[in-house]
């Protein structure tokens, strides 16, 4: 039989020390193995084989959901109840737009298309703009997903636009398939200076602003001195629904090969001059993706995006939202 330990060789003629032991190798002396083991906060040994049946409170593996994504965080369980802060969009923090806000703007918006007085309906406006095609609308302030599917429902006409002031998501509910959208437009107003500074048109252009009927309806043109072409246009319209009048800029654009040389804020500070002299103290407008960025850089404050949705005509000459 194979000893359990192995004792050290010794000569033959020199016997063991009668008071000790067995010297061994590889294996504790019997009062070593039996010295207790240090206990273990949260464990205890199985009477089977002596192992470690680990029973201390377990740290769950919280899991945080974040859209399509379950991502496992090695943390002490959390408190997920209720919707997680999503990261913010241009638009995500904005305010409920003011009703008088949009009631200025579609007032005005009317004035400068040659259009008549909007008519209030359906808890928003109705308005038929002439100016540069002929196009009907409507306008609300914040989006009723009743008030929208009714009326959309009841819509049969081609071209007819419904303009609303809220992001594309919250109107796409209540749309039939065969609707479509129009590029993003963005609300935005200003107040407008006492004191405009003097208005210079840059060499090579000459700019003329006109009040067409002597009533608060502006146009400015900007004209290339060379050839006389049209380089930069826009027009605005004052509002008399409030003390004192805000001014409604629209159709504000630039010709193509005379981009990027300042005309646009050039028409702007024209009929803004124009329309302060006439008493405005507000501006508002809906801008085009491309002209945000210039409204901002003089001041304008967003306030909304505008989604314009339509029944698509058989002909692309409506005009736009």
């Amino acid at each position: 039989m194979v000893p359990r330990f192995s004792v050290v060789n010794q000569a033959a003629d020199s016997p063991p020390p009668p008071d000790s032991a067995p010297a061994v190798v590889g294996r504790p002396r019997r009062e070593e193995r039996r010295r207790p083991a240090p206990p273990v906060t949260g464990r205890r040994r199985t009477q089977e084989d002596g192992r470690r049946n680990d029973e201390a409170p377990v740290r769950k593996l919280t899991r945080l959901k974040i859209g399509r994504m379950n991502l496992p965080i090695d943390n002490p369980p959390i408190e997920t109840a209720g919707s997680l802060p999503s990261s913010p969009s241009p638009t995500s923090s904005l305010p409920a737009v003011h009703p008088d806000l949009v009631r200025a703007w579609v007032h005005g918006l009317a004035r400068c298309r040659g259009a008549a007085a909007p008519v209030a309906v359906h808890g928003g406006f109705y308005v038929e703009v002439r100016v540069p095609v002929r196009s009907h609308r409507y306008v609300f302030a914040a989006p009723d997903p009743d008030v929208l599917r009714d009326l959309i429902a009841s819509i049969t006409t081609p071209g007819l636009w419904v303009n609303v002031c809220a992001p594309r998501a919250d109107i796409a509910p209540a749309l039939p398939p065969d609707w479509e959208f129009a590029e993003p437009q963005f609300l935005m107003s200003a107040a407008l200076p006492p004191a405009p500074a003097p208005v210079a048109a840059p060499a090579g252009y000459t700019v003329e602003t006109v009040d067409e009927d002597g009533t608060g309806v502006l146009q400015c043109r900007v004209l290339d001195t060379a050839t006389g072409d049209l380089a930069a246009r826009g027009r605005a319209g004052l509002t008399g629904d409030a003390t004192p009048p805000s001014a409604v800029f629209d159709m504000i654009n630039t010709s193509t090969e005379h981009r990027r040389r300042g005309l646009g804020t050039l028409v702007m500070n024209a009929l803004t001059a124009h329309a302060v002299r006439l008493g405005a103290a507000r501006g508002i407008l809906v801008a085009s993706p491309a002209g945000r960025a210039l409204y901002r850089s003089l001041g304008w404050r967003l306030h909304a995006p505008v989604t314009a949705v339509r029944l698509p005509p058989a002909t692309e000459d409506e005009g736009t939202g």
